[in-house]
This record gives structure tokens, C-alpha cells and sequence, in this order.
């Protein structure tokens, strides 16, 4: 079923693209993760600006073909510390890995302190 959306909403971009250039993107566009789709990875697909990408996002999101989510980031900025959809209950705290001297130490962090990035996903 997540196949089937993902192809709907690739089959609805393709409306979007130049017919020349359609096969090419959307085989780049393949290859994001349908799970952690970024407004960037949408902006560079289509070679748009950002809040035409955010509009085709957006769009998606009211005709429930994506969902909207928010990715959490450890202090390290490369970790995600959660992944919470829209209807999902946000932890207050959780768990980062902080590396120190060649050692590891586990910190508790409350999760609205830490920067968060929005993602959207195939329904």
C-alpha cells in the first residue's frame, strides 16, 4: 500500500515536470526516503524555489497523500533524537549519545529544546 501512494504521488509531480525532463526526476526523486521527505529534497526534484516546494507539500498533505512530521535533533546535529507525526504524542525528554574523550555518555534532554526540522511522509 505505502508503494501505491508513493507511486500516486510521483504520478502527480510527473504532472508538474516538463515531459523532457520527467523520466530523469522522477528517478531522482525515487531514491528519497518516502518515510523523511524534506520541502528541500522537493525543492531540488522539481528545480523549484523553496515555497513553490512547500506548496506542492502542503497540497499533498490536504489531499492525504502525505503526512506532516517534525524530526527532533541531538545537540551533535547529526542524530535524530525522535520522529513524531501529526496525532503522535511528543516525549518530553529524550535520549542523545554524546561522545566525550573517547567515551560515551547517555543525556536526558527535554525534546522542545532541541532544534526541530519538518519531514513529510507517504500515507
Amino acid at each position: 500500500m505505502l508503494t501505491t501512494w508513493f507511486e500516486q504521488f510521483l504520478t502527480r509531480i510527473s504532472r508538474l515536470l516538463p515531459s523532457d525532463e520527467a523520466e530523469a526526476e522522477l528517478r531522482n526523486l525515487a531514491q528519497i526516503d518516502p518515510q523523511r521527505i524534506s520541502v528541500e529534497n522537493v525543492r531540488n526534484m522539481l528545480n523549484s524555489s523553496a515555497t513553490a516546494a512547500k506548496l506542492y507539500c502542503e497540497t499533498a498533505v490536504r489531499r492525504g497523500l502525505l503526512r506532516r512530521g517534525y524530526q527532533y535533533w541531538c545537540p551533535d546535529g547529526k542524530s535524530v533524537a525522535a520522529t513524531v507525526f501529526e496525532g503522535e504524542i511528543l516525549p518530553s525528554t529524550v535520549d542523545c549519545i554524546q561522545e566525550e574523550e573517547d567515551d560515551y555518555r547517555v543525556l536526558t534532554l527535554e525534546t522542545a529544546h532541541l532544534r526541530k526540522t519538518e519531514i513529510f511522509a507517504i500515507r
